[in-house]
C-alpha cells in the first residue's frame, strides 16, 4: 500500500486524461477484443466493423503515425482540467507504443521510426502534469505468452503452464523496468490485468517497479491485495469506497466470470452465450466493479480510488460511435466522484493520425471552462460529510465543506441538514459573491440568487470552525457492496 505522502498527488489531482491509441485506430475497432473475443464486441462497446484476426495484425504493419502529435493530446487534458495523464502504452494485442527491450513489434519498427511515449513524457514535463503508463500483462503476439500458431480466440489468456512462461515474465518485467527508467519520473502504472492474475507474478512485478520507481503508485489490477488504489470501470461505486484487500492474499480463486472465459476458449459454440453472460455481468457492477463502501468512514478505512470511463461507448476510436455524453453530463460525473473521494479518469481514442475526434474535444472543454471557474470544490478535496442530500453533493478541505447544488431551490433557499460544526463565512466558489445564512443546530440555511448561478451544478463554500472528520460513529454509516450508477454501457478495457 502506499503511504500517504506517495498518495497526495493523486488524491489532489481528482481528474486525468485515458488514451488509449494504436494501429486499431486505423481500421475504427475497439482496442484487442475483435481478436480475443469477437462475439463480445458488438455487445460490449456498440456497432463497428468486423475485423478477422489476419486483417487485425496487418493493422499493425501499416501503422505509421507520423504527423501524430503529443503535445496536442497534453494541450487537451489542460484546457479540460485534467491533472494527469494515462496513456496505454501496450494493450492486450502486444503492440508497443515505445522502443521496447523485449520485441521489435513496435512502432518504433515503423517507418516513422518513433518512440510516442519519449515524447508524450516530454510534453507531459514541460507542462508539470504527472504522467501514467498503462501496460497490459497481456500479450497476444509475444510466442512465450501463447502459441501464436492458434487463432487468438483460442487461447489468448495465455499458456502460464507452458516451458516458455518463465521467458515471457522475464520479457515483461524487462519491459516495465524499461518504461519507468526511460522517460523521467512516471507518476502511476496503470496495469490492466484482466482475469488470473497470479500467472503473471505480481509480488515480482510490483517488486521490480517499486526497486526503479519507488514513487510510482500502481493500481489494483495486477495482485489486488498489493496496490495502491482500486479502479472501478465505466461506473461509480454507490458509496465512499473502503479498503477491503489485506497486506498479503492468496492467489485469488477464478471467478465465474473467469470460469466462464476459459470455458469459452475451449467450447466456441457456447462463447456467444458466454458473451451475453458477460455483458449482463458488466452492467451489474461485478468483474472489477464490486466495491465495498460505507456511506461516511472515518480517514483510515478510505480506499483511494479512480474511475475510468468512456466518453460514448468505445476505449478506441471508433467514428460509428455517436453515443458521447454531454459536457453537463460530465460535470456532474465529475461532482459525484469527487464528492465520494475519487478520481475521474476520462478516456479519448484519438484516430489514426492520433487526433481527438471534435465532439470528444468539445465535451471536454465544456468541462474545463466549469472546472476553472469551480475547481476549489473539486480539486484537493477528498469526501464531503454529508453524503445523502438528494438535491447537492458535499466535498471537503480542511475546514471548508463545499456544496454543489445540482437542483437549484426556488428562491435560492438552500437548506442542508446535518451540519453541526458553527459556520463562520458562506460564498459562491466561482466568483467569492458572499452569501447570507442563518443556521441553528443542525440546520444551515444560505440565501442565494434566485437563478441557479451555473446551470449545471453551482458551488458554495461553507467555512466552518473546527469541523470533525467522518466520524465512524455517525448515523447511517452502514456497510454496503456499491455497484454501479454509470452502467447505463459497461464494458471493459
Amino acid at each position: 500500500m502506499a503511504s500517504s505522502e506517495r498518495m497526495d498527488w493523486f488524491n489532489q489531482a481528482k481528474v486525468g486524461l485515458f488514451i488509449h491509441w494504436g494501429p486499431y485506430a486505423q481500421a475504427g475497432v475497439e482496442a484487442s477484443w475483435p481478436i480475443m473475443f469477437p462475439e463480445a464486441v458488438p455487445m460490449l462497446f456498440g456497432p463497428q466493423p468486423r475485423i478477422s484476426e489476419a486483417a487485425y495484425w496487418a493493422l499493425c504493419e501499416q501503422f505509421d503515425p507520423a504527423d501524430a502529435d503529443p503535445q496536442a493530446w497534453v494541450d487537451l487534458a489542460q484546457s479540460a482540467g485534467m491533472r494527469y495523464v494515462v496513456f496505454v502504452t501496450k494493450h492486450h494485442d502486444g503492440y508497443c507504443l515505445f522502443d521496447s527491450p523485449a520485441t521489435d513489434f513496435s512502432v518504433a519498427q515503423a517507418p516513422c521510426q518513433r518512440d510516442i511515449i519519449a515524447e508524450l513524457a516530454t510534453a507531459c514535463q514541460q507542462a508539470d502534469l504527472p504522467l501514467g503508463l498503462y501496460y497490459s500483462p497481456v500479450d497476444m503476439h509475444h510466442p512465450d505468452y501463447r502459441d501464436t500458431n492458434k487463432k487468438a480466440t483460442l487461447n489468448w489468456l495465455g499458456e502460464p503452464n507452458s516451458p516458455a512462461w518463465g521467458d515471457y515474465l522475464q520479457a515483461m518485467e524487462a519491459e516495465l523496468r524499461h518504461l519507468l527508467t526511460a522517460y523521467g519520473p512516471i507518476a502511476l502504472v496503470w496495469f490492466d490485468g484482466l482475469f488470473a492474475h497470479h500467472r503473471f507474478d505480481p509480488a515480482r512485478m510490483h517488486a521490480a517497479i517499486h526497486e526503479v520507481a519507488p514513487e510510482a503508485l500502481v493500481n489494483d489490477r495486477l495482485g489486488p491485495a498489493l496496490g495502491d488504489y482500486v479502479t472501478p470501470e465505466q461506473f461509480i461505486p454507490a458509496g465512499v469506497p473502503v479498503r477491503r484487500w489485506s497486506e498479503v492474499a492468496p492467489p485469488p480463486a477464478p471467478s465465474r466470470l473467469e470460469r466462464a472465459l476459459m470455458w469459452s476458449l475451449r467450447f466456441r459454440p457456447v462463447r456467444r452465450m458466454v458473451a451475453r453472460g458477460i455483458k449482463k455481468t458488466l452492467q451489474g457492477g461485478s468483474a472489477m466493479g464490486v466495491v465495498p463502501t460505507e456511506t461516511c468512514p472515518p480517514r483510515e478505512r478510505f480506499q483511494p480510488w479512480e474511475s475510468c470511463l468512456t466518453l460514448n461507448r468505445t476505449w478506441a476510436y471508433n467514428p460509428n460511435d455517436l453515443a458521447w455524453k454531454s459536457a453537463e453530463r460530465l460535470i456532474r460525473i465529475c461532482v459525484e466522484v469527487a464528492s465520494r473521494g475519487g478520481n475521474l479518469l476520462l478516456n479519448v481514442g484519438p484516430d489514426a493520425e492520433g487526433k481527438v475526434p471534435e465532439a470528444a474535444v468539445e465535451r471536454l472543454e465544456g468541462l474545463g471552462r466549469w472546472l476553472e471557474a469551480n475547481g476549489e470544490a473539486i480539486y484537493g478535496t477528498t469526501y464531503g460529510p454529508l453524503q445523502e442530500l438528494g438535491f447537492a453533493r458535499t466535498t471537503q478541505k480542511g475546514d471548508d465543506v463545499f456544496v454543489i447544488v445540482l437542483d437549484w431551490p426556488e428562491a435560492g433557499r438552500v437548506v442542508v441538514e446535518g451540519l453541526e460544526e458553527r459556520v463562520t463565512e458562506v460564498d459562491l466558489v466561482a466568483n467569492g459573491r458572499a452569501l447570507p445564512f442563518e443556521q441553528e443546530g443542525g440546520r444551515l440555511e444560505i440565501h442565494g440568487p434566485t437563478r441557479a448561478p451555473d446551470a449545471v451544478a453551482s458551488a458554495i463554500r461553507v467555512r466552518t470552525r473546527g469541523l470533525r472528520r467522518n466520524k465512524p460513529t455517525e448515523p447511517g454509516c452502514t456497510l454496503s457492496v456499491s455497484r454501479s450508477r454509470e452502467r447505463a454501457n459497461p464494458r471493459r478495457t
